[in-house]
């Protein structure tokens, strides 16, 4: 593991480990640590299937893009992930999480799961592309290559901030990730709300 990107290491009485992220550290007891466990989504390593790992997100309203970074609503997911996962799935940001399909999440689970298993098992630069675009120094389809040719069709990258606040970065291509479908999302949703025991 590479000594460049450790963040903190841990040195307690059960062993040591380090941490390789970003960001802030939080001690919590183990108390407050089940809590906080409790207010978690599904954990993106371990469920079995799309439907298992979205159950929440499918029936909130918010963006997307914004619901795949709420741990509440399924957990571990980051931001690399987040903009990679879409663009490979082919969803624009800010469809509303509600209205994008089945066959949809589908994809962003089939490819975020063995993604980020791998990654793990793999420390170091996180590769979300193909070998051949990584040798040509292009380790990312579309995270923090804002204004960048895309890798598959050439269209600028595009970037925009989703969530409170400032928000965080998401990037995307507008034309691989068209934002057509917010029409059939419209039709979706008037579909799913006149249905027996529709939740909205």
């Amino acid at each position: 593991m590479s000594k460049k990107r450790l963040n903190t290491a841990f040195i307690t009485d059960k062993g040591e480990f380090g941490y390789f992220g970003g960001g802030i550290i939080k001690l919590v007891s183990s108390d407050e640590a089940e809590a906080i466990k409790t207010r978690l989504g599904p954990d993106m390593l371990t469920v079995k299937t799309s439907l298992d790992a979205f159950a929440r997100a499918q029936t909130t309203d918010p963006p997307i893009g914004e619901a795949l970074l709420s741990q509440e609503l399924v957990s571990g997911i980051g931001n690399v992930y987040k903009s990679e996962s879409m663009f490979i799935a082919k969803i624009h940001p800010l469809r509303w999480a509600s209205a994008v399909s089945a066959r949809e999440y589908e994809r962003l689970f089939n490819w975020l799961q063995p993604q980020m298993v791998k990654d793990i098992k793999r420390p170091g630069k996180m590769i979300t592309t193909t070998r051949e675009a990584a040798k040509a120094v292009h380790w990312n389809f579309v995270y923090r290559r804002y204004h960048q040719n895309c890798l598959l069709c050439n269209t600028k990258i595009e970037r925009i901030y989703q969530g409170a606040g400032k928000g965080r970065s998401t990037y995307y291509c507008p034309h691989c990730q068209p934002n057509t479908s917010l029409v059939q999302d419209l039709r979706n949703n008037l579909h799913r709300s006149s249905q027996p025991n529709a939740k909205m």
